[in-house]
Formats: structure tokens, C-alpha cells, sequence
């Protein structure tokens, strides 16, 4: 099918949104989680106590990231909507769905800065405290972006499927994509009913094009927009959300009755990434 000046515009606009997604998410966590990898608890708070703006303007880059997948969302509809006006109807309100609910569970990444911070003053929390809080949060941020992702995967399905009908893609590829959301899908449900098994699902769903491997903890972290990305543009779609932080490790040693090595194994429990 002919395509309009108009849907050549945002097709463009939508292929500039999705690399921006990337760059814009790819800040924010390679900050607050890539850099702080292998870092202590300990060594993980002073950072955010010492860095509270530089951590919020990595929340906020990634917060961008979720919007942007709004906004493409949007695009991609204009391309689609002569195609099938209420498939791309749905597909938007789906994908948008993904952009607010992934942007909303950034609360508790910003939750999970102030703990950091909260570990400063000595005798505020003892260890298993704040380990405990921390887990919360950090389940919550992941409950938050394994639901966008199922938004977001059935979104790009319908989208896929309109790339189908409309010829604008290779029809190998456009089956492609549709099968690949299906599978995200599905992998995102299951890592919500069972975050225990979230390591071996993301191998599972590792067969869309994943766009930064980031590591997860219990939940995507927040991102991530999400950072599964599939391959989208106007041509292979972008699902993911935002991985969150990894679950820190003890600080000092608060407790009397806990060694820090105890406590480390304790923590393991929280981390299936």
C-alpha cells in the first residue's frame, strides 16, 4: 500500500524517537546501575549520598526513555492508522499503557536512592532493615516494569501485524516480529506470576533482539522503557521496559547478631538477576 508525505514524516520521526530511546535510557542506568556494579552496599550509598543530582538526572533520563515510547507509540499510529484505524488504535493505547505504568514505577527507584542515602547517618536502620526495604522496593520496581512489558509487547504485536497488512516490511520480517512479541509476552506474564524463575525466562525471551543486557534484579529494573528492546523504528519494535537496580548488598555492620556474610547470602534471595 502507498504511503502519505504524512506517514513518511512520522515514520521518520518514529525511527529518530527509537534510537533516542535508547541513548536516553542507556544514561540513566549505565549510572545508577551498570557503574555500580560490583560495588558494596556500603560503597553503593556513599556514592548516592555524595551524588544525589547526578542520580536524579539519571532517573529523569530514563523517566525520558518511557516517554519517549509514548510518543513513538503516537507515530507509529499516524503511519497505521490508514491501515487499520482500530488496530492502531489499540496497539497506541496499549504501548501508551507501557509508557505510563513504566514511568510510575520509577517512584521507587527514587525510594530506593533515599535508603542509599538513609545508611549515612549510623544507627538510622540496622542492616536487616534496610535490606529488607530495599528488597521491597526493589520487587515493587520490578513488578512495576514487567507490567509495562506485557503493555508494550502487546502493543508491538498489533503493530507487527499492521506491518503485515500493510506491506511496509518484508513479510519474513513482520512474522518475525509478530512471533517475537508473543513470546515477550508470554515470557513478561510468567516473570510476573514467578520473578523467582526471571533469570531463566529472560533466556527464553532472549530470542527478540535485546538491546542492552542489563542485569536484572528481581524486576526489570525500572527500564526500561525499559531496555528490552526489539528492533522497531518503523521496523522492528522496541518491548521493553527498564531494569532495575540490583538489590545492594549489607552495610556496615549494624545488627549484633548477623555477620556480613551471613547477611550476603541472606540477600541472594532477593536477587534472581
Amino acid at each position: 500500500m502507498d504511503s502519505t508525505p504524512e506517514q513518511r514524516t512520522y515514520a521518520r520521526l518514529a525511527g529518530i524517537l527509537f534510537l533516542a530511546k535508547y541513548v536516553l535510557e542507556g544514561a540513566g542506568d549505565s549510572v545508577t546501575i551498570m557503574a555500580r556494579q560490583g560495588e558494596s552496599f556500603a560503597e553503593t550509598a556513599r556514592w548516592a549520598a555524595q551524588s544525589e543530582l547526578l542520580y536524579r538526572v539519571a532517573l529523569a533520563s530514563v523517566g525520558a526513555a518511557w516517554i519517549d515510547i509514548g510518543i513513538l507509540a503516537f507515530a507509529l499510529y499516524v503511519v497505521f492508522e490508514p491501515v487499520n484505524r482500530r488496530l492502531a488504535q489499540l496497539a497506541l493505547v496499549l504501548r501508551l499503557g507501557a509508557s505510563f505504568v513504566g514511568a510510575a514505577s520509577l517512584m521507587f527507584r527514587v525510594a530506593q536512592a533515599r535508603l542509599y542515602q538513609a545508611s549515612e547517618p549510623p544507627g538510622l536502620f540496622t542492616t536487616e532493615q534496610l535490606r529488607a526495604l530495599v528488597a521491597v522496593t526493589v520487587r515493587a520496581a520490578g513488578a512495576g516494569v514487567t507490567t509495562a512489558w506485557m503493555f508494550q509487547a502487546a502493543g508491538s504485536l498489533l503493530f507487527f501485524l499492521l506491518f503485515l497488512r500493510s506491506r511496509y516490511l518484508p513479510g519474513a520480517l513482520a512474522r518475525f516480529g509478530i512471533f517475537a512479541s508473543a513470546l515477550f509476552l508470554a515470557t513478561s506474564v510468567a516473570m510476573f506470576v514467578v520473578p523467582q524463575r526471571t533469570n531463566e525466562l529472560k533466556i527464553v525471551g532472549s530470542a527478540r533482539p535485546s538491546c542492552r543486557g542489563r542485569n536484572r534484579t528481581l524486576a526489570p529494573a525500572q527500564g526500561s522503557p525499559a531496555r528490552d528492546g526489539r528492533g522497531e523504528g518503523l521496523a522492528v519494535f522496541q518491548a521493553r521496559g527498564s531494569s532495575r537496580s540490583r538489590v545492594p548488598h549489607p552495610i556496615s555492620q549494624t545488627s549484633s547478631t548477623s555477620s556480613p556474610n551471613d547477611v550476603t547470602k541472606r540477600n541472594s534471595r532477593f536477587t534472581p538477576t
